[in-house]
């Protein structure tokens, strides 16, 4: 009975959680076990790591064995009675060599040892980079899938809109008050956005994939944003402090120093290819030969030698690899100029977007309101006959159009926090939880003046579409009403 209590507990605790819609952070786990290009990443570190241990050995005991056994057939034009009646005899030889080298004096192995130290310093920061590009990539997909589903409803909202438009429309050409020309006005705008309806279905499903490319899962539903976002300014607010940050932290810039290092240290190594190197070197060998009527003889021997190697000139191959080695190191200085400067870019952009966000985000609220007073007033022109049907439809496009920027600048902001941050070297997760939390902010806005919050504004005007739609009465008096006062204008101008 308490198992299955549990089983049930867990069931409901478990669809509550579907019910609430995955979360960023939920995605972002779920990219660090199934993204092919973090572990790609990590397999590379891990073999990068390997290139300390092929330095040093250069410097450590190398052990050799040799060995070879041999079975020789003989031939003997005069047969030996004795030894071979038939003329054919077959000896047998052995050899056996272990061989122990220490390196006393070698002059590229400390260089060889730099070069890896460097490469793997590299590989190590390199790593942390596309962790944080994880953090970028994995952020991203999640906004533009919640960007698309937020164009789905509000072109839902125009589509609606401009279906009740059109029913307006073929009513007022049906009792005489409009030309057949603004039914196909109507016609024409509610095709549009009929097209624009399935671009933007098509939008939601190309971005799952996206994001299902980096987690490796579907899912059902994504937890949105609440009505709106905190907007404040990074911190410290001061640009030239985060071009500083980024100097020193930006894994790019950081990544092609080292890289730098251990291109300098490449030219001493292939300097040192002509350089002496002294060996200390013991052989054992072991040696046997057994031949048909000869006496068996073996032969052990030891030695202890010192190998010296010097190659005085190969050829200009030693001068032409240093000549080499050393335009590659300008070449990486030239590199790390060029990722200082981009790093200096990106965080310039990046800052500059968020503190432009921020105020386009305010400004969006109020066009939306702007909007929104604009299309009421412009349907009160068209009632009374001083505005035409063209303008009640454009003023409808600007209102979704609003809601629509406005709702992308918001995504904008957030990806622009994270990519400051990634400009200056200094995104973690902790950052990524920040705008996760977001998602589960109450916010509560107080609408006062003439702000008024966005999605706020959306779901009353959503609401509105639903009523005027359940009450297709009202729209009949509204027509009837102007129906009137078009008679009654006409009246007065006939007086």
């Amino acid at each position: 009975m308490k198992c299955k209590l549990i089983s049930i507990a867990a069931a409901v605790v478990l669809l509550s959680t579907q019910s609430l819609g995955t979360d960023l952070m939920h995605a972002f786990h779920d990219s660090v076990e199934n993204d092919p290009v973090i572990r790609a990443a990590g397999a590379t570190l891990l073999a990068d790591l390997q290139k300390l241990p092929q330095a040093r050995a250069a410097l450590l005991p190398q052990i050799n064995l040799n060995g070879n056994v041999a079975r020789t057939k003989l031939v003997n034009e005069i047969a030996n009675p004795i030894a071979a009646p038939s003329g054919v005899s077959y000896a047998t030889s052995h050899n056996f060599e272990a061989t122990i080298t220490q390196a006393l004096i070698n002059f590229q192995a400390p260089t060889s040892i730099g070069i890896a130290s460097n490469e793997i310093r590299a590989a190590r920061v390199n790593y942390a980079a596309e962790k944080q590009d994880l953090i970028l990539r994995v952020a991203k997909a999640y906004f533009d899938v919640l960007g698309a589903k937020d164009n789905v409803r509000f072109t839902g909202s125009e589509l609606r809109a401009n279906e009740r438009q059109l029913d307006q429309a073929q009513q007022r050409f049906k009792v005489g008050l409009d030309a057949i020309t603004t039914v196909y006005q109507a016609q024409a705008s509610y095709d549009r956005v009929r097209a624009e309806m399935i671009a933007a279905k098509n939008s939601v499903k190309n971005n799952k994939e996206e994001l299902r490319k980096i987690t490796g899962k579907r899912y059902t539903s994504l937890k949105t944003l609440p009505d709106s976002v905190p907007l404040k300014p990074p911190y410290p607010n001061n640009v030239e402090r985060w071009v500083d940050l980024a100097s020193v932290r930006n894994k790019a810039l950081v990544v092609s120093r080292f890289i730098a290092k251990a291109s300098r240290k490449n030219i001493r190594l292939q300097a040192a290819a002509n350089a002496p190197a002294l060996n200390l070197q013991g052989v054992y060998n072991d040696t046997g030969r057994k031949t048909p009527g000869f006496a068996r003889t073996d032969l052990r021997t030891s030695a202890i030698q010192f190998q010296l190697a010097f190659p005085v000139f190969q050829g200009g191959l030693t001068i032409a690899k240093t000549r080499q080695a050393q335009q590659q190191y300008h070449q990486s200085l030239a590199n790390i100029d060029d990722a200082y400067n981009t790093a200096v870019v990106a965080t310039r952009t990046s800052y500059n977007n968020i503190i432009s966000g921020i105020g386009k985000i305010e400004a969006d609220k109020q066009a939306i309101v702007s909007a929104q007073s604009a299309l009421e007033s412009t349907e009160a022109a068209f009632k009374v006959g001083t505005n035409t049907f063209v303008d009640v439809l454009e003023a409808q496009r600007n209102l979704y159009d609003s809601q629509r920027i406005l709702a992308s600048d918001t995504y904008a902001y957030m990806n622009d926090i994270l990519n400051l941050k990634n400009a200056a070297g200094v995104l973690k997760i902790k950052d990524l939880q920040e705008l996760n939390d977001w998602l589960y902010r109450k916010v509560t806005s107080a609408t006062s003046g003439n702000k008024m919050d966005a999605q706020t504004l959306r779901k009353q005007l959503d609401q509105k579409d639903k009523q005027k739609k359940s009450n297709p009465k009202n729209e009949k008096k509204t027509s009837t009403s102007v129906t009137s006062q078009k008679n009654a204008s006409s009246m007065v101008a006939k007086k």
